[in-house]
C-alpha cells in the first residue's frame, strides 16, 4: 500500500511511478491511498490506471474519519509507504502494517530552504518520523549520506527516473 497525500504532477509522484513500473514488472498489485482532492482526468491518473494501479481516494473525509478509515485498510497490507512529511505522520502514527518511508531530500537544508527557520521544526518531526518506521529507503546515495550524519540509517535506491513516464507526466515528447 502506497500512501500519497495528493495525485499531483511533482517529484515524489514521479519517483513513485518509477518504482511502480519495476513493481509490477515482478507482477507485484499496487494499491494507492490519497487523502486530498484530485482530478481523475489529470495525466497523472490517467498513468494509475494504465498500469492496474488501484486508487482508494479519501478525499470526501474529513482528518479524523480518514484516520480511522486508513487505520482499518492499512491493516489489510503487509507494507505501507510513504513520501513526505504529511504521509510519513500518517504511517508512522496510525497504520499497524510495516511501515516505509522513502526520503527524497537532505532533510534539514532543504526544509529550511523552503520555510524557513520554521523548516528546521518540520525537519526535526520528519526525522522523528523516520524512527518509528521499520524501513527508510533513500532515493540517492547522497541522501543516504546525508542521513547517516543524524545517525539515520537507510537503504538506498536509484534516484533514476523512467524518461518515458516522466515525458508522460510533463506532456514532452
Amino acid at each position: 500500500l502506497f500512501l500519497l497525500s495528493q495525485l499531483k504532477k511533482q517529484g515524489p509522484n514521479t519517483q513513485f511511478l518509477y518504482l511502480a513500473e519495476e513493481l509490477i514488472k515482478h507482477s507485484v498489485e499496487i494499491t494507492v491511498v490519497t487523502y486530498k482532492k484530485y482530478d481523475e482526468d489529470s495525466s497523472l491518473a490517467i498513468l494509475f490506471k494504465n498500469y492496474g494501479i488501484e486508487v482508494i481516494s479519501y478525499e470526501h473525509l474529513g482528518r479524523y474519519a480518514f484516520i480511522k478509515s486508513f487505520s482499518k485498510i492499512s491493516a489489510c497490507f503487509d507494507y505501507v509507504c510513504s513520501y513526505g512529511l504529511e504521509s510519513d505522520f500518517y504511517n508512522a502514527i496510525f497504520s499497524s502494517s510495516r511501515k516505509i518511508s522513502f526520503v527524497r531530500n537532505q532533510l534539514f537544508y532543504s526544509y529550511a530552504s523552503v520555510y524557513g527557520t520554521f523548516g528546521y521544526v518540520l525537519a526535526g518531526i520528519n526525522y522523528l518520523l523516520f524512527k518509528n518506521m521499520d524501513i527508510v529507503f533513500s532515493c540517492s546515495l547522497a541522501v543516504q549520506s546525508y542521513l547517516k550524519r543524524f545517525y539515520l540509517d537507510s537503504n538506498y535506491l536509484t534516484n533514476t527516473i523512467n524518461s518515458g513516464v516522466f515525458n508522460d507526466l510533463i506532456g514532452s515528447s
